[in-house]
Formats: C-alpha cells, structure tokens, sequence
C-alpha cells in the first residue's frame, strides 16, 4: 500500500545490487503527491527529486509503499505517467504491473519522509484488519521461544494472564476470527495491539520480528 506517493521524478539505475526481489500481489501505499520539482541534475536519495542521466536510467515517479506480506517498506519507481493515491494498492510481482515499472529497494524507517511515516500507522491497521485470518492463524499457531518466554508475549497486551487463557482456549478450539479472540479470551481489540507490535517492527523499536520479514 502506498505511503508517499510521488515525492518527484527519478531517473537512474533500479537494477541495483541493494534492489530487493519483487513481492508478489499489491502493495500498499503511504502519501499525496508533490508537486515535480524544476529539474536538478541528480536525484536525491531516498524518495528524493529531480532527474539523472546515468546509465540504463529509467525516469518515473518514486513512491514509498508498504509490502503486504512481509510488511517491509519498499522505495518504487512508478510509471512517469501514473497517479497515486494513500493506502492504494498497487501490484508489484513482474507480471500484471499497471503503474509500476521496479522495486527499486528497502527502506528503512528513519529515512522515509515525515508524511509516509504520519501515515504508516493507518496503513498497518488496514493491513491487519483485511488479512484477519492470517493473523489469527499466527495466534492459533504461535509456540514458544523459550522454556521461559512465549512468542505471544511479545504482543502488547499479552502477559502471562490472558497468555494462560489464550492457550487454554486455543487446545480447546481454535479462534475463528478477532471477535471470537475477544469474547472467548477477553483480549480486546487484537487488531490495535497487532498492529502495535508491527510498528515497533517497522520502527525498529525492537529486533525480534514475529511479522515483518526483512
């Protein structure tokens, strides 16, 4: 899903060694656009403006977007035509691109711009909630890290109470979505404390990643 759309034109070699593999299915994005910049004769870096005449350059719009499935944050070079909106999906996998032409790289949190991180949070939230079962499934499947320390522990919300309930109900029947976690565990609103635990992923707040695949 999209984070910060088009933050100026880039021209310049995408098929760099630090370009990551391209997910497939769409991914959202984060920002509104900017205006394009008079024409500099470089890019910056990092979602940065302007135009380049490097080798094998490729002009487009660089947009910030956020991976669906390893909830990663990408750099894209979009089509110099398109138009993007905050939280759109756009496709990514190499075949059935309408808008994007390359996943330039990964990005790490500090370095996109305050606008994609403003809107990071929201887009999270849209992700757990559309993909419930898959994170319900991970609750339903989480094991232990240790004799001492289960994954879910990592989860704000979780401590060693609602952990003992949570097991008890799941070796009875698994959860079949976050309503049911609710009233059979008494954990409310697992989307907000999910969605809490991927932020302090993405932000690198913490090391341990139980959802976000680097």
């Amino acid at each position: 899903r999209l984070l910060a759309a088009p933050s100026g034109r880039f021209a310049g070699a995408p098929e760099t060694s630090h370009r990551c593999p391209d997910p497939q299915g769409p991914q959202p994005l984060l920002s509104q656009p900017r205006p394009d910049p008079p024409e500099p004769p470089l890019p910056e870096p990092r979602g940065g403006r302007g135009r380049s005449k490097t080798a094998r350059g490729r002009e487009g719009i660089i947009v910030t977007a956020l991976g669906e499935e390893r909830l990663t944050l990408l750099e894209i070079l979009g089509l110099d035509e398109s138009e993007f909106e905050i939280g759109e999906k756009i496709y990514i996998g190499k075949e059935g691109r309408t808008k994007v032409q390359s996943v330039i790289g990964k990005l790490d949190y500090d370095t996109i711009s305050s606008t994609a991180q403003n809107e990071v949070r929201s887009v999270v939230e849209t992700i757990v909630k559309d993909n419930e079962k898959r994170f319900v499934d991970y609750v339903n499947n989480a094991q232990p890290l240790t004799s001492r320390k289960h994954s879910l522990e990592l989860l704000p919300g979780i401590g060693k109470t609602y952990l003992k309930l949570i097991l008890e109900q799941i070796s009875r029947n698994k959860f079949s979505d976050y309503q049911d976690m609710e009233e059979r565990a008494g954990l409310k609103d697992p989307i907000h404390h999910i969605t809490k635990r991927i932020m302090e992923e993405i932000t690198g707040e913490t090391q341990f990643h139980l959802f976000v695949k680097r």
